[in-house]
């Protein structure tokens, strides 16, 4: 964690450097051997491609019936039966827990109330992995199903763990199925949106795609709902750089969890840890034409880093940020530097976050330039920018939010 050095800074103590070899040359310096890696590098186990696909609730619930779309499960299962028969290991996120168990009981729309959508989501797991089972089953596939929690991420042990049960899963050529632990998660600690959890997935295998199917064909300039100029970026380089709306323009439906938003937040998780990333329709058959066939024009393609982040940088990019740090150009300087980050270059902080969860460090035009784990809450950090009283001042005067072996630096 990036270390919060609250000593007075001397004027041009930190002089400016290249960002790119700062950057460089820190993720060289920070890759951990300790974190598990496939057995060939480059996101691959004994030479096979892996796919993460992610299919949403709205994908597999047939809201005009309150039913399952059987056409959907079909598709998915034959497109991951191509991909295995082509070498290649496939890992699916699937939504719908809490929408099938609205389905087996008749509910129109999901409650508001928390624990009625985790019993929900209790009803409707089991329900929802007995299709999958049938299906993959009926084309000689194996399937698994893992829950995972935020908790399991936050944890350096517990995410290890994961990495270590997923590989084991791929070596024994079985599918997991994987959704969040609804039943259990606290409401504060939830990762909260599949989007999210399939860039974290993806980033946990090193895997070499990872495929957003959702119900729209591609990012958009602006909504095509509502602007008729918008028009479809196909290829995306950089998603920092991206100038979209993600404003809908209308109102959700009430099935899922996930927008525009979110998806490009998945976007720059996954292309940081060397993942190529798809947005296109929910068409399963896209997933095999593209990866298969190399298919061009479809979805937007957002582009892997040229340098992804490796060993204890992967476990800190799976986190999902819960706030903001901004810092001013002297700020960013040092922390390209070394690691640090003295008081008076913090210019403000957004979100709340307590100790434990990602934060963000962000430079004056807003831009993200890495990712830490907060040791102390953005009450804490608020106080000591604000200078809340000489015994404030003095208790946060060793204050440490992180320390320099753990931020990850985006590529």
């Amino acid at each position: 964690m990036v270390a919060f050095d609250i000593t007075e800074a001397g004027e041009g103590s930190r002089p400016a450097r290249d960002t790119q070899t700062a950057l460089k040359n820190l993720r060289q310096l920070r890759v951990d051997s300790s974190t598990p890696k496939p057995r060939v590098v480059g996101g691959r186990y004994d030479g096979k491609r892996v796919v993460v696909i992610k299919i949403g609730t709205t994908s597999l619930i047939n809201a005009e019936f309150s039913t399952l779309n059987l056409c959907a499960f079909a598709g998915l299962t034959e497109t991951v039966r191509k991909l295995k028969d082509n070498d290649c290991h496939v890992v699916i996120i699937s939504s719908g827990a809490v929408g099938v168990g609205c389905q087996r009981l008749g509910l129109q729309q999901k409650p508001s109330d928390l624990s009625k959508r985790q019993a929900l989501a209790a009803i409707g797991q089991v329900h929802l992995m007995r299709f999958y089972e049938d299906m993959f089953s009926a084309s000689g596939l194996k399937s698994a199903q893992v829950l995972l929690t935020l908790d399991n991420l936050n944890d350096r042990q517990g995410y290890n763990n994961a990495v270590n049960t997923f590989h084991e899963l791929l070596e024994y050529d079985v599918i997991p199925i994987v959704n969040e632990n609804d039943a259990v998660a606290v409401e504060q600690l939830k990762i909260g949106d599949n989007d999210t959890l399939s860039a974290q997935v993806a980033t946990l295998v090193h895997a070499d795609w990872l495929f957003l199917l959702t119900d729209v064909d591609a990012l958009y300039t602006a909504n095509p709902n509502v602007d008729t100029n918008a028009k479809p970026i196909r290829v995306v380089e950089d998603v920092h750089a991206l100038n979209v709306s993600t404003e809908t323009g209308e109102q959700d439906p009430g099935w899922g969890t996930g927008g525009m938003g979110t998806k490009l937040s998945a976007a720059g998780m996954a292309t940081a840890g060397g993942t190529k990333m798809m947005i296109c329709s929910a068409d399963p058959d896209l997933v095999s034409r593209i990866v298969l066939d190399d298919e061009k024009n479809v979805g937007t393609l957002f582009l892997p880093a040229d340098e992804p982040v490796y060993g204890q940088d992967r476990w800190i990019l799976s986190n999902p940020v819960r706030g903001q740090v901004h810092l001013n150009e002297e700020g960013v300087e040092a922390l390209l530097e070394d690691g640090k980050i003295h008081a008076d270059t913090i210019d403000e902080v957004h979100g709340s976050f307590m100790p434990g969860q990602a934060i963000s460090f962000v430079d004056e035009d807003g831009r993200e330039i890495g990712k830490g784990m907060a040791g102390k809450s953005h009450a804490d950090l608020q106080s000591l920018i604000e200078g809340i009283g000489e015994e404030a001042e003095k208790e946060l005067g060793d204050l440490v939010i992180a320390e320099p072996g753990e931020v990850c630096l985006m590529p």
